[in-house]
């Protein structure tokens, strides 16, 4: 018994002294830091992500700051452009009303902090640089109308069936142009609903507006104390309106309009796109009460109610971004009725086959900044 006891406390002594020549020996490179309790290592793991997560959006924070701009929340974009009729180049016997028109834009936004909602004014300047431009003068420059718009995009995004998007816009027109002037207008209403829907590189847009104008008067009515016009006019006729005022013979001014137009934009790279786009529009005069009855004075040949008119466009584009803040644009674009004038059949929307001048397709070349 007494040497089962001895063997017991040598083995004892043994495994004691061998353990600890263990804990005195030097660790690798590899085993530098001693392991640490569980509780140790669980809260260094939880004390740890927070602080990595923190890191991530303090980084993230940092590089939005750097892509925001000095004026940050807002911006500002100019654009000067030369938009000249195809007829003005291919010249023949048959040309007529052939224009050469140079455009600047200029327009300043404000990124709300409800991040979908933006505001933006802008405002123009066009001189045409050919004789037949203009409507009072050669060569005329007059400013545009002034217009405040407000965008929310996007309203919603369905993320889960189809990917479509839907924004919103309204655009109020400050009647500051020489035309809106002359035919009396108040302002502009023109609010607007648009879906897209984006596959990869390809991207489809459908949009519809409504507009809404507000003049004075349903037909132009010149103030003769502020134009010097030659007109004739019938002592106590229809078109002597008041003392001094006399109701021009130019039709029945438009009152509201409706639009509708899609566009396909592909990006070929970096920068690079370009687009494919097609509008239709129509629009109705004001109902001044002596169009839309029959009377004795109509003809057997018109339809009482309100003047109406459409509109077709149709656009190739290609445009191209580079250094941050620049674009530059090439598009040909028609404007023409739907119709052709026999109203027989459709016209090309793209390109104009009917008036043989080629005066309704345009080329427009455009450059733009924006910070």
């Amino acid at each position: 018994m007494k040497e089962l006891l001895a063997v017991t406390a040598g083995v004892f002594l043994l495994v004691l002294v061998t353990s600890s020549t263990w804990a005195q020996e030097p660790l690798s490179s590899e085993e530098s830091v001693a392991p640490a309790s569980p509780a140790t290592t669980d809260a260094t793991v939880q004390t740890a992500e927070p602080i990595a997560l923190e890191q991530t959006a303090t980084e993230a924070e940092d590089e939005e700051e750097e892509s925001k701009t000095f004026i940050h929340p807002f911006s500002l974009s100019a654009s000067i452009s030369n938009t000249f009729s195809l007829g003005a180049i291919f010249r023949d016997e048959y040309t007529v009303q052939n224009y050469d028109l140079m455009s600047f834009g200029l327009s300043g936004s404000y990124q709300t902090p409800h991040d979908p909602l933006s505001l933006s004014l802008s405002i123009g300047f066009n001189k045409f640089l050919t004789e037949s431009g203009g409507s009072t003068y050669q060569r005329e420059g007059r400013f545009g109308d002034m217009d405040l718009s407000a965008s929310y995009a996007p309203i919603f995004t369905d993320e889960w069936y189809t990917g479509i998007s839907l924004s919103g816009g309204l655009s109020i027109t400050i009647p500051t142009s020489r035309y809106s002037r002359f035919t009396n207008l108040y302002t502009s209403l023109s609010p607007s609903l648009s879906l897209s829907r984006s596959f990869g590189k390809l991207s489809l847009r459908y949009g519809f507006a409504f507009s809404k104008n507000f003049h004075e008067h349903t037909t132009v009515v010149v103030d003769l104390t502020d134009y010097r016009l030659d007109i004739l006019a019938r002592d106590g006729g229809a078109e002597n309106i008041a003392e001094g005022q006399i109701a021009l013979d130019t039709g029945v001014l438009s009152s509201f309009s409706i639009s509708n137009s899609f566009s396909i934009s592909y990006s070929w790279f970096s920068g690079f796109s370009t687009a494919l786009s097609f509008g239709l529009s129509d629009y109705w005069t004001y109902d001044n009460g002596t169009i839309t009855q029959q009377d004795e004075f109509t003809s057997p040949n018109a339809v009482p109610g309100r003047g109406h008119g459409q509109g077709m466009n149709g656009s190739i584009s290609v445009s191209y971004s580079f250094l941050d803040y620049f674009s530059t644009s090439l598009a040909m674009s028609t404007s023409q009725e739907p119709l052709t004038a026999d109203h027989q059949s459709v016209r090309f929307p793209f390109f104009d086959l009917e008036t043989g001048n080629l005066q309704n397709t345009s080329i427009t070349l455009s450059l733009s900044a924006s910070y």
